[in-house]
């Protein structure tokens, strides 16, 4: 996506609500649609260390989906790895995505 995110875009990344795995598969479709690619770069590795790289490459757009991000407590709060300078951010999906973290019980 060229353009800049949506406010109704950004509304959904930070209210966003995650039932499932399912839907935090949702989530990340999301969220990979709203990212601008010609600036910045979105990195998903899967298997046995699913792990979420978010650069923003400076784009003031990648940056307010960031903020939208710190905005959605349960994504930050489960998912959140590390910050550099930079505009580097790195998430863990391991939790979020585990069938433990969806048990009931």
């Amino acid at each position: 996506m060229a353009d800049y995110p949506e406010d109704d875009t950004l509304t959904a990344i930070e209210t966003f609500e995650f039932v499932s795995q399912a839907s935090v598969e949702t989530f990340l479709g999301l969220l990979k649609a709203a990212w601008n690619h010609n600036y910045g770069k979105y990195i998903r590795s899967e298997g046995g260390d699913d792990t979420l790289t978010l650069i923003t490459g400076g784009w003031s757009g990648n940056e307010d989906i960031i903020s939208a991000l710190q905005t959605n407590f349960v994504f930050w709060q489960v998912c959140w790895k590390l910050s550099k300078r930079g505009g580097l951010f790195e998430f863990d999906l391991g939790n979020i995505l585990s069938d433990k973290y969806w048990a009931k019980g």
